[in-house]
C-alpha cells in the first residue's frame, strides 16, 4: 500500500501527500446493490480524472468522523481540503491540504481509516457533463469502525461507505 508523505506548513497545519482513500474491490455501502459496487483499476483512474476536473466545483473536505450527509456536513467543521486525486496501482490516492497538525497526529496515532462519500451520477453545475462516480468528502473514522446504519441517505444516488476503504478480500 502506498505510504503518504507529511509536509509541515509551519503554521500549525500539515499537508498529507499521496494518502490512499480507496482501492479496487467490491464494497457494500448505503445504497449499494445487494452484490455491492465493484471498482477496477480503470474505475479508479476514471474517478481520479473526473475529480481533477471537479475539485474546485465540489471542494471535497476532510472531516472528523462521518458528517457526510449534507445536513451534517453543513454543521461540521472541515479539517482540510482533499485534492490531487490520482491512481497508483490498485489504489486511489489524494492529498489532504491544510490539516491541523494536532488532528493529523491524533488520527495517525489511532490508525484511523478513511471513508469517502461517493456519489453516483453527478452532473456538473458548470458544464452539464455527467460523471459516473465522484468523491464529495472524506471522513476520518476510528480504527474500530462505527455503525453507519443511522446515516440517512440524501437521495438514491448517494452511497455512504462506512465499512472500510479497502476490501477484506
Amino acid at each position: 500500500m502506498p505510504r503518504p508523505m507529511v509536509r509541515d506548513n509551519g503554521d500549525g497545519t500539515v499537508d498529507v501527500l499521496g494518502h490512499p482513500i480507496w482501492s479496487t474491490g467490491t464494497f457494500f455501502g448505503h445504497g449499494s446493490p445487494r452484490e455491492g459496487d465493484t471498482f477496477s483499476a480503470d474505475d479508479l483512474e476514471q474517478i481520479a480524472t473526473d475529480m481533477r476536473e471537479l475539485e474546485d466545483e465540489l471542494d471535497p473536505r476532510l472531516y472528523a468522523g462521518h458528517p457526510l450527509h449534507p445536513i451534517l456536513k453543513f454543521l461540521a467543521r472541515p479539517k482540510g481540503r482533499v485534492r490531487n486525486f490520482r491512481r497508483e496501482g490498485n489504489f486511489l490516492l489524494a492529498d489532504f491540504l491544510g490539516v491541523p497538525r494536532s488532528f493529523w497526529e491524533q488520527i495517525s496515532q489511532d490508525q484511523a481509516r478513511f471513508s469517502p462519500d461517493m456519489m453516483v451520477g453527478y452532473t456538473s453545475r458548470r458544464t452539464g457533463k455527467r460523471y459516473p462516480w465522484v468523491v464529495t468528502g472524506l471522513g476520518a473514522l476510528g480504527a474500530v469502525l462505527p455503525a453507519n446504519t443511522l446515516l440517512p441517505p440524501a437521495g438514491a444516488e448517494y452511497h455512504y461507505y462506512g465499512a472500510s476503504a479497502f476490501p477484506s478480500v
